[in-house]
């Protein structure tokens, strides 16, 4: 038996976990890493419900990133004021990540492609490649509508026709028509 190809989407790094997206013949495979467990999870192309394009900022992060980055530039500048140029510069740098990663993220927001499934669901996040994102989207939706188009059509093939309808106009029967009355006694 041959094993399935698998084309790699994108990722989706979480603080303790790794997800790997591939896209299958079939549909989508997510390789998840939590620490040294792998879980592997499948969202078929028949059973997506939505695909999703969007931008996100995670404000949690950036606001704890920029805090800290925020005290250290503090610091920073008043042991650089205070004749300690080497010590002060070298603060200033150590906490510079911690002052432009927020700011990057701001400005240049992370794409995200979310695809709903009817039992599970995924994301590839991108925060460089702004044009695969878009290009990711657009390919797992035409997948999507591939896949469900034949399974529409299988199962138009195998139903059988529903039953003809009356065209007739709804007539009500007349009440006596419907209980027949006594005979009239002479």
């Amino acid at each position: 038996m041959k094993p399935a190809k698998r084309k790699l989407l994108g990722r989706n790094f979480g603080l303790a976990t790794r997800q790997y997206v591939y896209e299958t013949e079939g549909g989508l495979e997510i390789d998840q890493l939590d620490f040294y467990e792998v879980v592997r999870r499948r969202v078929l192309f028949e059973d997506v419900q939505l695909v999703t394009y969007h931008q996100e900022v995670r404000w949690p992060a950036v606001t704890v990133a920029g805090l800290i980055g925020l005290f250290g530039l503090i610091i920073g500048i008043i042991i650089f004021l205070s004749d300690d140029k080497t010590t002060g510069g070298t603060v200033l740098i150590i906490t510079a990540p911690f002052v432009i990663w927020p700011l990057l993220r701001i400005f240049r927001k992370l794409d995200v492609v979310t695809v709903f499934g009817r039992r599970s669901k995924t994301s590839l996040r991108f925060l460089w490649r702004k044009e695969r994102a878009r290009e990711v989207h657009d390919q797992i939706v035409d997948q999507v509508r591939r896949a469900q188009a034949g399974l529409a059509e299988q199962i138009a093939a195998t139903e059988p026709p529903p039953p003809a309808v009356s065209t007739a106009p709804n007539v009500e029967p007349r009440p006596e028509e419907q209980f027949p009355m006594p005979p009239a006694e002479q």
